[in-house]
């Protein structure tokens, strides 16, 4: 039932074969050029949720305020608090060696101006 359209196909590409390669050289260069013109990666939180949900309306109008950057959090276990710190203070200065990928590094804060006005985390009891 095939083999007929099968042949004449066949016997139409052997006759044409010059034809069907330009063909298909010219449709492989639409189809890169094509992908770099119009394709993007797309890595950011924000660019994979629905531009129309409610949450992402609330997250642009935020990032509008309070401006688009993103943070890192690095969050440190160790045995002993001496071993805490020594590793935050070993990553700190590897961050602040790369001052073209983090522009603000934040990992040591300075209570001494709350304590001053009698505001403690240790005092808290949260229940």
């Amino acid at each position: 039932l095939l083999s007929r359209p099968a042949a004449g196909m066949v016997h139409f590409v052997l006759k044409h074969y010059f034809l069907i390669l330009l063909l298909l050289v010219g449709g492989a260069v639409w189809a890169g050029i094509y992908a770099q013109e119009n394709l993007r990666f797309k890595n950011r939180r924000i660019d994979l949720i629905n531009p129309n949900s409610e949450w992402n309306q609330y997250w642009l109008e935020y990032v509008e305020k309070f401006g688009n950057e993103d943070d890192v959090v690095i969050v440190v276990d160790g045995d002993s608090p001496e071993k805490i710190i020594a590793a935050m203070d070993q990553t700190a200065a590897e961050i602040e060696k790369k001052p073209e990928l983090y522009h603000s590094l934040f990992y040591q804060f300075d209570d001494s101006a709350l304590l001053a006005k009698g505001l403690s985390i240790d005092e808290w009891t949260l229940e």
